[in-house]
């Protein structure tokens, strides 16, 4: 048996090279690079830039040193990415960012959505390659990764001819180097006209003709909910099947070896001219051990080396000594939001019929009786709206003389954009805390999934809840023993 990283060692050469020490200034390394990338590469190394050259040649003047590569194994990484990246923008392609360095793929044949609704779908799902440097067992090695990202191919127009709603959606850019530029959130349409709302909160009109949905999960699910209607759901779970095959040990090490030859055959060739050559994984079986499986220990001291097995054959530890059954749960959601969030609640706590890990929901799965759920609504989403709310909610709890037993928040995925300050989501949780209340939080954009998809995450979202740790004071909702 044999066990491989997806780390190649790298050969440093035994070679010095020169570079040019100037001190650090933000503004001038960003106009050197932006002048010079093409000959030259630039790294801040605490308080000086250095400045590496093709031909010893260089834009300013500054401090020539001398480099030993072996003496330096974090410059020669840096030269090392710095000479993959400057490789592929010669052969045409556009990595992105630098650790790692992201590689999209362009072949056809590399968009997985492609093999399900067709190639002519605004949306792909392409192959995506990570390529970084680590230092592994005192060597420098390549590591090679591979994954997905949805990407979109078709501007706003498309969208708006294929009669899709743009209003509350984020779009983006597209960028000479590649990288998208967030515009802002659509909230206006006029002809081929948007008005956006800017990340800086500014107001903005831009040309549907130059701008793309931003190729978040929301907008992927809805655009497929647009077009395919009941057969969602279907389409949906064929595109989880095929990224769980995609990303299976045999095929992720396929192609990670296919991208190591190639650079192996290429060589990483640094600025100066030097090649550096990339070595065969290093067989780390010998160093490698297993550890044994924890045993859970359930109700009635059921013991199961698996969580859910457990508590499906034997509850929770403490279903016999739980003392706050039938628990008070509120509920704090947008107004316009809020039959959606009900019904969300609703699978949280009855579960899901037919699903294979939730369909007893938090109640049948953890013993809890019947919840008494109340719900308090915000006029909007902004941060006074929700703290009126949760000190309502706080306030009436307390002048019946009790205290709820867990917090539903609802929250955005834009809210993590805000400000601490502004932002909901700490509110939620400084509020609740103070008053010795467990708080789960919930993004609206976790109600587009299909029931499928939600079983498991409900699943997940159930076990937070009932772990909740309050004040630090360890105050768990429920739990189950384990023992190794």
């Amino acid at each position: 048996m044999t066990i491989h990283l997806n780390a190649f060692p790298l050969q440093i050469p035994d070679k010095a090279l020169s570079a040019c020490f100037i001190p650090y200034e933000q503004k001038q390394l960003d106009t050197l690079r932006a002048d010079h990338q093409a000959t030259h590469v630039f790294r801040r190394q605490g308080d000086n830039i250095l400045i590496f050259a093709h031909d010893g040649q260089y834009p300013v003047s500054g401090t020539v040193k001398s480099i030993n590569l072996q003496d330096n194994i974090g410059i020669f990484c840096f030269l090392v990415k710095d000479g993959i990246k400057r490789h592929l923008l010669n052969i045409n392609r556009r990595p992105l960012g630098f650790s790692p360095i992201e590689l999209v793929s362009a072949k056809k044949e590399d968009d997985l959505l492609a093999k399900i609704i067709g190639d002519a779908y605004p949306f792909q799902i392409y192959v995506k390659y990570n390529i970084d440097t680590r230092i592994i067992r005192d060597k420098p090695c390549l590591v090679i990764d591979c994954s997905t990202r949805r990407t979109v191919s078709e501007n706003c127009l498309y969208f708006l001819a294929k009669d899709f709603d743009l209003m509350g959606r984020n779009v983006v850019a597209q960028q000479d180097d590649g990288y998208l530029k967030l515009l802002g959130c659509v909230t206006k349409i006029e002809g081929e006209t948007l008005s956006v709302v800017q990340p800086d909160g500014q107001i903005a009109t831009i040309q549907g003709r130059g701008a793309y949905l931003q190729a978040n999960r929301k907008n992927f699910d809805d655009y497929v909910l647009h077009t395919h209607g009941r057969g969602k759901d279907a389409i949906m779970e064929k595109i989880r099947v095929t990224i769980s095959s995609f990303n299976g040990g045999a095929n992720k090490k396929a192609r990670i070896d296919t991208l190591k030859r190639y650079f192996q055959s290429k060589g990483i060739v640094l600025v100066d001219g030097t090649r550096v050559e990339i070595e065969e994984a290093e067989n780390i079986q010998a160093i490698c051990g297993q550890l044994d499986k924890p045993v859970f220990v359930f109700n009635d001291n059921g013991e199961a080396d698996w969580a859910e097995k457990g508590f499906l054959q034997y509850g929770p530890y403490t279903k016999r000594t739980f003392d706050r059954n039938d628990p008070a749960i509120c509920v704090i959601c947008a107004q316009h939001d809020k039959g959606r969030v009900e019904q969300f609640v609703r699978k949280l706590l009855k579960g899901i019929s037919g699903s294979k890990y939730f369909s007893n929901g938090l109640e049948g799965k953890f013993s809890l009786g019947t919840s008494r759920v109340e719900v308090f609504a915000t006029g909007s989403d902004d941060i006074q709206s929700y703290k009126t709310a949760i000190e309502t909610a706080i306030r009436k709890k307390a002048d019946d003389g009790g205290r709820w037993d867990l917090a539903l928040v609802q929250v955005r995925q834009s809210f993590k954009k805000l400000d601490v300050r502004d932002n909901p989501y700490y509110l939620g949780k400084n509020l609740f805390f103070l008053h010795q209340i467990p708080v789960q939080d919930f993004t609206i954009e976790l109600l587009t999934q299909s029931d499928y998809s939600l079983g498991y995450s409900l699943n997940n979202m159930a076990l937070a809840c009932l772990t909740s740790d309050v004040n630090n004071g360890h105050q768990t909702f429920h739990a189950a023993l384990c023992s190794a």
